[in-house]
């Protein structure tokens, strides 16, 4: 898996989009943000982008019981 390289801006999380065959550049200069209070994630160049459980599939993480 790729990293992401993660970084908080303001309220935001920026990192590259789990989508990088969408990209002409492979989303070199992460495109992506997750907003924590909406629990939803976007891509800005893509147009890409779902909510916190789809985030952590296609990012192959292991979701915890609710």
């Amino acid at each position: 898996m790729q990293n992401r390289k993660g970084r908080r801006t303001g309220a935001e999380i920026v990192f590259a989009c789990p989508n990088p065959e969408a990209h002409s550049h492979g989303d070199a200069h992460p495109s992506a943000s997750y907003n924590p209070s909406k629990r939803a994630w976007y891509c800005h160049a893509c147009g890409d982008g779902g909510g916190l459980y789809d985030l952590a599939d296609r990012l192959g993480l292991k979701r915890g019981r609710r």
